[in-house]
Formats: C-alpha cells, structure tokens, sequence
C-alpha cells in the first residue's frame, strides 16, 4: 500500500506504519529455536515503542585500543525506525515518488576517542528492513571515518543480489574503489536484527562482511569472511557472538534477554587481546531532532557526553 503525506505526517517525522506482520503476546526469552511452535514475533507493545515517533538513544563507555594503547572515548548509537525508499535507497521525505516506502530500522553509531594530541571519529549508518520475509537483507551501509590524518569514507548497496561497495579514502591502498560483493550477512547489520526479532538472527557458519569500523581503522576492503554466530541467553543477558577464523577475532554483543532487548555493551578481541568494548551509561527514547536548540544542552550531561 503506497504511503499518503497525511499518513506520514499523523505518525510524525520518524515513524512509520507496521506493514507486513501484527503485534502479538509472547514472553519468550530469546535462544529457543527460531523454528519453535512457541516462539511468535513482535512482543506485546513492540509497534507501541519502535513507531512512537521517538528514536532510542544509547550512550556508552568506549575503550578503543589504538596503535597499541588503550584509548578511552565515548559511543553513542541511536536506533529509529523510518521510512525508506528501497530502490532509491534513501529516508523518504514525503516527496513525490514512484516508489512505496518500506519501514526500517535505522542504526546511527558514532564512536570518538583520542590518540594522543589528536581525535578520531567514526559514523556508521545502517538500513534494515523490518519485515525480512520481504527483505532479507540489510540494504544499506554507510561509514565516514576522521581523524588528523585524513578521512575515508566507504558505501554499500544492496542491488540484485549483490552489495554494491564504493570507497573513497584518504589513504593510497583503498582510495577509490568500486566492487561487488556476494549478498551474504553484514556484520553491521546483526544488532539491528537483535533489535527487531532475535529468533531471526542466522546463527552457525555463516559468510560474513566485516564491520566498517573495524575495516576502516585497520585500512582492510570488504570481503567476506567464514563467521561462526552464536545466540545465547544467560539470565538477563543475551549474548550474540561473531567469531572469524580468518584472523581469530571474536564480537560479543550483550543485549537485555526480553524486549526490547537493549543494547548493553560489546567486547571485541583478536588473538586473545582486547580491541574496543563498550559499557552502556544511559539510554532514553528522545525525538532529539527537535532538541537542537541551547536550553537542551543539559542533556549531553544526562547522556554522560
């Protein structure tokens, strides 16, 4: 059904109509068996809480280790669900379009921390689909990556099968660049699937496309890689982990074991050692794009920034 600006306008700027499936009970903790008779999607006041016309706001504790120290920083990841145009692939903004827009779940991560006398700063924007029967894929990914080097900047696309990867960097070995990559699992698009139903996240051997940031900082292109993914639930956490053969890397992600199974921090190694992890400090649901103005600086304070 394609979406009226009446419509759009009555959910408000970033909200959008659940489409493909409807809220129902379910009290399930997540690590039984996607393909259980017991396991339902959509948690009773799922809809309620990801098209409340307010995006979830997340700020943590970053520890980054960086040319071999360990840096102190600060992430902040925002998810929101929105409208997108999956051909464009692009938010949309209740222009004319011969396209129907689809609902998203929008992740913005943004880490900072200093090396020294000098800063770095990483943006990463991820587009999922809510409804993965429709759309099984992530369809896009993009990364900005400062600091006073230089900056990279790098984009991928998902296109008939394919993700579509476009770079454009600072520095000589990834400056530039345009290839396709099989459509397999992206790694930055596996805590948005968390958010949305765990019980649909692919776990065992899985092919995989590294994270941005992690590709980024370590000036490696995109390829898939062998992924063992696992999800599990201890107690009140729930832990999702991604672990490379190729050079012995391991993500764990912990989230809250029920809905709306919030982000609680990560720790990433490789051989054994430390990389970055992440505590979370605070986290509210804001529509903090109409919070710009100076009589809401306080809440950086709030959000520990």
């Amino acid at each position: 059904m394609k979406l009226s600006t009446l419509t759009l306008c009555l959910l408000g700027l970033f909200s959008f109509i659940a489409c493909e499936e409807t809220s129902v009970k379910t009290t399930a903790a997540i690590g039984i068996p996607a393909d259980s008779p017991s396991i339902v999607t959509r948690p009773e006041g799922w809809d309620g809480y990801w098209y409340s016309g307010k995006a979830e706001v997340n700020s943590y504790d970053l520890i980054q280790n960086r040319y071999g120290e360990d840096r102190k920083g600060d992430a902040v990841l925002i998810f929101v669900t929105e409208p997108f145009l999956p051909n464009q692939q692009v938010k949309f903004d209740n222009k004319p379009s011969e396209e129907e827009a689809i609902s998203v779940l929008k992740l913005n991560r943004i880490h900072r921390f200093n090396t020294g006398i000098y800063d770095y700063s990483l943006m990463l924007s991820s587009f999922t689909p809510v409804s993965r029967n429709q759309y099984p894929h992530t369809l896009k990914t993009t990364l900005s990556a400062q600091d006073w080097c230089g900056h990279s900047w790098w984009q991928l696309n998902y296109q008939k099968g394919k993700y579509q990867a476009e770079r454009r960097s600072y520095f000589q070995a990834e400056a530039d660049a345009k290839v396709a990559l099989d459509g397999v699992l992206l790694e930055d698009e596996l805590p948005g699937l968390m958010r949305l139903d765990p019980t649909k996240v692919p776990t065992g051997k899985q092919q995989v496309i590294p994270g941005a940031m992690y590709s980024s900082l370590f000036h490696e292109m995109p390829e898939a890689q062998t992924a063992t993914i696992e999800v599990d639930t201890k107690g009140d956490e729930a832990h999702l982990v991604i672990s490379y053969a190729k050079n012995a890397r391991v993500l764990t992600y912990r989230f809250e074991s029920e809905f709306p199974n919030k982000l609680l921090g990560w720790e990433e190694t490789v051989k054994g050692k430390r990389l970055s992890s992440a505590a979370l400090k605070h986290s509210s649901q804001e529509a903090y794009w109409g919070q710009n103005s100076n009589q809401f600086s306080s809440m950086r304070e709030t959000l520990g920034l």
